[in-house]
């Protein structure tokens, strides 16, 4: 909370965190509270129980891909 909102105001463009992986527990409320879009590919859902995401489950602040590059 001390150096996002100043990254995020630094441009207009519409930020998106890459939140995979083992993130910290306060990452998605931080992301959510800031506006800050969150990443989600579809064959890497976070949700270890599933195969694929599901985008008829995401919400306004999610940014969707099919793939993600290394």
């Amino acid at each position: 909370m001390k150096k996002l909102p100043a990254l995020k105001a630094s441009t207009n463009m519409l930020v998106c965190g890459e939140d995979l992986g083992m993130v910290p527990y306060s990452v998605p409320d931080v992301m959510k509270q800031l506006g800050i879009l969150s990443l989600e590919i579809q064959r890497m859902p976070k949700d270890p129980q599933k195969e694929f995401f599901s985008s008829q489950r995401r919400t306004l602040l999610v940014c969707c891909t099919p793939s993600h590059m290394i």
